[in-house]
Parts: C-alpha cells; structure tokens; sequence
C-alpha cells in the first residue's frame, strides 16, 4: 500500500484569506505565487548568464600558435648599410662629423637622410631626400620627393616627376 503525501493546511496570516481546494491541489496564496514566481526567474537569468559566460569562454579559447616565432639575425640582409649601393638601393647618411662632399655612382634608387650636406648622384630613376638644407646634384632622375625642407637639387637631363612636401627647396636643371 502507497502512502499519500499530505500538505498540512496553509497557516492563516492576518489580513489574507486563502481559498480551501480539494486534497490533491494545495491551497492558492497569491504572495507565496509572487516569491515563487520571483525566485523562478532569477535562478533562470543566473543559469542563463552562466551558460552564456561559459560559451563564450569556450569560443575565446585561444589555440596554440605554431607560427615560428621570430629570432635574432645575424645576416648582413637584416642591417641597414648607408653609403653603398646595395640591391638597386642607396641609403646617403652622413653622421655630421665633417663637411666633405660626397659622390656616388648610378643606382636604381637612393635616400638621402643626412642633412647639411654637399651630395653628387650618378644616375638615379627615382631619388627621395628626407634630410634638410642638402645641396644635390644627380645626373638623371626621372621621380624626385622631397621630403625635407631647404634642400636645393640640380638635376641633369630631362626634367624629373617632382613631388615636393617639403618648404622651401629649389629644383631647377643644372648648370
């Protein structure tokens, strides 16, 4: 024989009235309805904002990296060399220490970032000068930027594509 659980009678506070129901259904308090009701919904926002952390936790998950991490180079391909046509590439940079004019021969491209220096190119397509108050005369150039200010460039041959950012600079033909 099964035993029944019975609910013992819902105690009787002031000022509520509770409605009597049948043996099977317990008795109806609206305010224990309401803390119910309240209790439900927060365990269900809690579930849900843990469920949601946990989501998003698993898609963040970072993987190994198995790049190859950089390493220190001792090859000469990694420094910078001025002063030397290299690759098609010319880097001018003089430290300051003198003012002897400097000559370099024909190159696919230079950089000229000293400042305050006499430079004489060869031929160079395409010749960018950072540096300030340069005086610079290339036997060919067909693309000159100037990015510096006070350089004066004196160029032979035709006249270069000229994009001067820079104030105060002269370009003319050369003498």
């Amino acid at each position: 024989m099964a035993l029944a659980a019975v609910r013992p009678p819902p105690l009787h506070r002031p000022g509520h009235t509770t409605v009597p129901t049948s043996r099977c259904a317990p008795a109806f308090d609206p305010e224990e309805k309401t803390m119910n009701s309240i209790a439900i919904r927060t365990l269900t926002a809690s579930a849900l904002a843990v469920t949601a952390i946990l989501g998003l936790a698993a898609c963040s998950e970072a993987s190994p990296d198995t790049s190859p991490s950089p390493t220190a180079s001792t090859s000469a391909a990694a420094e910078t060399i001025y002063n030397e046509c290299i690759d098609g590439s010319l880097q001018v940079f003089d430290d300051g220490k003198d003012n002897k004019p400097v000559k370099f021969g024909d190159c696919d491209g230079a950089s000229i970032i000293s400042s305050e220096r006499t430079i004489t190119l060869g031929t160079v397509p395409t010749l960018t000068i950072e540096g300030q108050k340069n005086t610079v005369e290339v036997s060919g150039v067909e693309t000159l930027t100037v990015l510096g200010d006070g350089n004066t460039v004196a160029y032979k041959g035709d006249a270069p594509k000229i994009d001067d950012q820079g104030k105060g600079n002269t370009i003319k033909p050369a003498a």
